[in-house]
């Protein structure tokens, strides 16, 4: 057998308050930085989906998330672009945490902003394929697969 193809997989946690979600503007990542996206990051070996997300929400946003405090929202795979940077997306609804949200990564994150749900197709600067993904989410689909040069 010759090189499998692989996947990579990220989480991205979804904080809610009063109509808002949690987002951070990327910095210094690689990864369309200037723009918002959810908090998130990469699985590692060994590693379950919410243990990621718990560890990732502590290093990016200084919270505890508990995994009965979790709900697996919506699965989204972009392909396309480049073989090795293929992603599976797991996006997590977070129902409570412990601890104040504060950037805890500011190399990574230049700002955090509670930004309104009901406005994210008009902001400009948030990451392209993210109001879709809320659109999907609202209608209750649960998976979504798009090529990333679409994005």
């Amino acid at each position: 057998m010759g090189d499998r193809h692989k996947l990579n997989a990220a989480v991205y946690g979804m904080f809610r308050k009063d109509g808002k979600l949690l987002f951070g503007r990327r910095l210094n990542t690689g990864y369309m930085d200037g723009l918002w996206g959810f908090p998130s990051g990469h699985l590692e070996k060994n590693e379950s989906l919410v243990e990621a997300l718990a560890r990732e929400m502590k290093e990016e946003v200084g919270v505890t998330v508990r995994p009965d405090d979790v709900e697996l929202a919506f699965v989204c795979h972009r392909y396309g672009q480049d073989n090795e940077r293929d992603y599976v997306d797991f996006y997590f609804e977070i129902a409570k945490w412990t601890g104040e949200i504060v950037n805890a990564e500011p190399k990574k994150c230049s700002e955090l902003a509670w930004l309104d749900e009901a406005k994210l197709s008009n902001e400009p600067d948030i990451i392209s394929y993210v109001p879709e993904v809320m659109a999907d989410m609202s209608r209750g689909v649960g998976y979504k697969s798009m090529r990333q040069d679409d994005t």
